[in-house]
């Protein structure tokens, strides 16, 4: 769990599939604020069984149930997505990126 002391930090990748999500991540790990935690549903596929949109989906599943224990638990994450529902205290946005 983050600091209590430090507000938790969500660092989020966005684009379409083939931008570039994943290559750019790297970089951004290396520096030493960057969350220790990264959530990436293509690399969660790599580790499922199934055909290829069976695998996406229950990767886009576990990485969702992730990123909700890493709010509740006010843990600091990064993650890569391309359709993502973001709650927070107001209410609940939906982040869609074509």
């Amino acid at each position: 769990m983050s600091d209590p002391q430090n507000k938790p930090v969500l660092v989020m990748f966005a684009g379409p599939n083939g931008s570039g999500k994943s290559t750019i991540t790297p970089l951004f790990q290396n520096q030493p604020d960057f969350p220790q935690k990264y959530i990436n549903p293509d690399e969660i596929a790599l580790t499922l069984g199934g055909d290829t949109m069976s695998k996406a989906y229950e990767a886009s599943a576990i990485a969702a149930q992730e990123r909700l224990i890493s709010i509740e638990e006010n843990e600091s994450f990064s993650f890569v997505g391309h359709d993502v529902v973001i709650s927070y205290q107001n209410g609940v946005h939906k982040i869609d990126i074509p």
